[in-house]
């Protein structure tokens, strides 16, 4: 049996083997030395933002949760800041659209749809705050079947929250669950310096290469924050930390609350037992997301243990089952590192699906496009 093409996600999954690429990660500068004037606490106000930039950033509900919707109908609903949304796909000869109901009428008006191309779409809903929440439509699509009946189907997230400065580094937090609040137990996400990745936002950071206690006001008009200078960074090791298509590496402790991304920490992070929340490996379109695989153990870090034991050796894992003198193999192929994690295609960055050929000899007996695992 072959693996026939994988895009370059071959590269991608091989990268502790020293394939070199181009991105950009990490805080700003990622690592960097805290200055004598590093402030040591204060107060900082937090601005509203709903813009492109927000759609730009990954988040763990974009890169691994990827919360979508499929209906059956030309009309439904969104659950979005605790309200029901409406949405509505039309269909008129080639012309596809789809919509929103942007004011809370409860109906999507015409003015209210978009073209569907294949991009993203921004929605801007007014809220009774007087702001907006922006919401992002992606992968939407709007099919009219030929018995009259319709289905709209898409992934959502949003575009979204607040951003403010720390240690002389932007901050971004994003309402990344969108129950229209910003909390700290890992819902919402930070994007922190010119990361693009954002993490799980909990209370502890690192922020221009120091670390940071976070407090949001239950107003969301501030926050406060306090240098932690008692704190002794662990230095990570992992084949996978010295390629730099490694776009992020999330890690984080839900018992004591923080949350790092080891690429941008290159100085190291407090020691601990982390779980891994999300990576995301990157080359031109193509991009292979790292996520937790079942039952995976915890990555504990002190100082006669920081190796992450993440990456090689790789295992492709297929599914098959016996028939007669023969077996069937389905082409939902997992691939899993050495800690157990699970390494998954974005089908959606890429120009198409890495194609499964099973052969015998030079026989092909058939090439269907990966399922996934």
């Amino acid at each position: 049996m072959k693996v026939g093409r994988v895009i370059t996600i071959a590269a991608l999954l091989l990268a502790a083997a020293g394939w070199q690429g181009h991105l950009s990660a990490g805080d700003s500068p990622p690592g960097a030395k805290a200055s004598p004037s590093t402030p040591s606490e204060g107060e900082a106000k937090l601005t509203y933002e709903a813009s492109d930039k927000m759609v730009s950033i990954f988040t763990p509900r974009k890169l691994v949760e990827k919360v979508g919707f499929q209906i059956f109908s030309a009309k439904g609903t969104l659950n979005i800041c605790g309200k029901k949304v409406a949405i509505l796909g039309v269909v008129a000869g080639r012309q596809v659209g789809f919509g929103m109901d942007l004011t809370g009428k409860g109906t999507v008006e015409t003015s209210e749809l978009q073209p569907v191309t294949g991009k993203p779409m921004l929605f801007r809903l007014k809220q009774e705050n007087k702001k907006e929440f922006a919401v992002v439509v992606d992968r939407c699509q709007v099919t009219s079947f030929s018995d009259g009946t319709m289905r709209l189907s898409g992934d959502y997230y949003a575009a979204c929250g607040f951003k403010t400065m720390i240690n002389r580094t932007q901050i971004r937090i994003i309402d990344d669950n969108m129950d229209g609040k910003i909390t700290q137990d890992g819902k919402d996400a930070i994007a922190i310096g010119n990361s693009v990745c954002a993490q799980p936002f909990y209370k502890i950071h690192q922020i221009g290469g120091s670390f940071y206690e976070i407090k949001v006001a239950k107003d969301m008009s501030s926050l406060t924050y306090t240098k932690l200078d008692d704190v002794s960074p662990v230095k990570l090791t992992s084949p996978l930390l010295k390629n730099n298509i490694l776009r992020a590496l999330v890690l984080i402790d839900e018992s004591t609350g923080q949350a790092f991304d080891a690429v941008g920490c290159k100085s190291g992070i407090p020691a601990g037992d982390y779980s891994l929340a999300y990576g995301a490996l990157e080359a031109g379109r193509d991009v292979v997301i790292i996520k937790p695989g079942k039952g995976m153990k915890k990555i504990s870090v002190s100082e006669g243990s920081s190796d992450l034991g993440l990456g090689k050796p790789l295992k492709l894992l297929f599914t098959g089952y016996v028939a007669g003198d023969k077996v069937e193999v389905y082409p939902d192929v997992q691939i899993v590192g050495a800690a157990g994690e699970i390494y998954q295609p974005d089908f959606g960055s890429t120009s198409g699906r890495p194609v499964v050929t099973q052969s015998e000899g030079n026989k092909v007996i058939s090439q269907k496009p990966m399922e996934f695992g």
